[in-house]
């Protein structure tokens, strides 16, 4: 309870905090395979949404997503959609994985992002690396949900394959829940993209005397 007994915002008191949070970060972004991890969001779902966020702009507005999703996480993430305006498509399932075909049947120019969970709702490995292509090949960014975090150990990292935003929940990992909560939405991200994500970011820097030091780098 000394190490972690700050808020973040005063890094002279809380390296312990810090620290965590960036232990924390850089588990993920190896999970994950990208560069920039933020400290987490409420739950998977929320993760989803925020992605969906960060992918869209004021021309690109549509997101065309597996049916092999979590359908909480459709239901979530078509909450997110009807407050701001964005379109949620539906790319059919195949004998249990999603087909490239089906996504690029519901593209559009208007087209940010492609979602795929891997493995999916129904425990089926996708074959990511096509949708990513297809999803750069339309300048639009993929975004891949893990389905199951202990899988990382066996699947190649989806940010190695090209993934421009990665999310998951982090529950697995856990402890119980407790009132409703907390539970864990991770998310990681490109280099590019880092900017974009929501939440807060820590870094590691030095102080005025040359020693290793926790910071916020980045806060929402």
């Amino acid at each position: 309870e000394f190490y972690t007994a700050y808020t973040p915002y005063q890094p002279e008191i809380s390296q312990g905090t810090l620290q965590n949070i960036y232990e924390f970060q850089t588990i993920v972004c190896e999970l994950f395979g990208l560069d920039v991890s933020n400290a987490s969001v409420y739950d998977g779902a929320t993760a989803v949404a925020e992605a969906m966020v960060m992918a869209c702009d004021k021309k690109k507005t549509e997101i065309v997503i597996s049916r092999g999703l979590h359908y909480e996480y459709c239901e979530t993430v078509e909450t997110y959609a009807n407050g701001m305006g964005f379109t949620i498509k539906y790319a059919d399932l195949v004998d249990g994985v999603t087909p490239v075909d089906s996504f690029e049947a519901e593209a559009t120019e208007k087209t940010a992002a492609y979602v795929v969970m891997y493995p999916n709702y129904y425990g089926c490995i996708e074959d990511i690396k096509s949708v990513i292509d297809a999803a750069h090949a339309r300048k639009a960014l993929c975004i891949v949900v893990v389905g199951d975090l202990s899988a990382m150990g066996i699947l190649e990292a989806p940010g190695k394959l090209g993934a421009d935003i990665v999310v998951g929940d982090g529950m697995p990992f856990a402890g119980p829940l407790g009132f409703s909560g907390p539970s864990i939405g991770l998310m990681a991200a490109s280099e590019k993209l880092g900017r974009k994500l929501p939440g807060r970011i820590a870094g590691v820097t030095v102080d005025q005397e040359g020693k290793r030091a926790l910071v916020l780098t980045l806060q929402a």
